[in-house]
């Protein structure tokens, strides 16, 4: 009988692994591609064989807290600019906005016919955002929305394990 546990950590490991993965298989030779996200599929599960059966997740006497310090969290990922929803942007946002349009809009690997040159930039973070909004067609506003949840999610999960780590 296997029992599948989905905690904090869990999801922090899969949050770092499935872009990682993604890359392997999209961006590699497919026979390289599984044989890497095969290697750390395994090292994933091992981490988490390890780690899970330590990990206490916080009580839930503390949902007040989170969820307050979870909303201060949103809104700071918010005000600080991130999807250009509210705030100001860094002068660097619109060179990394572009880049995730065109994860969004050209297929993968994504090799520049003009200069056949080759996207390499720090994109692994980007990969399953745009890949949703790829997949449901999304605009631009919709997929912004998709990248400031995926980041709110991962943000999530640090604060969680933060948390819990200082057992506060």
């Amino acid at each position: 009988k296997m029992q599948i546990r989905c905690k904090t950590i869990t999801l922090a490991i899969l949050y770092l692994a499935v872009p990682v993965c993604l890359f392997f298989l999209l961006w590699l030779k497919l026979p390289w591609g599984v044989l890497c996200t095969a290697l750390l599929g395994y090292a994933c599960y091992r981490l988490n064989k390890e780690v899970a059966g330590k990990y206490t997740e916080l009580p839930v006497s503390y949902a007040n807290e989170l969820a307050i310090a979870f909303l201060l969290v949103f809104l700071y990922l918010l005000f600080t600019g991130h999807g250009s929803f509210i705030g100001c942007e860094g002068y660097d946002i619109p060179w990394r906005s572009a880049i995730y349009q065109d994860l969004i809009h050209q297929p993968w690997p994504i090799v520049y016919e003009a200069s056949q040159g080759a996207l390499v930039y720090y994109l692994v973070y980007w990969l399953v955002p745009a890949g949703i909004s790829y997949l449901f067609n999304f605009e631009d506003l919709v997929s912004n929305g998709v990248l400031v949840l995926w980041t709110y999610f991962g943000l999530r999960l640090f604060l969680q394990l933060l948390l819990n780590y200082l057992q506060v």
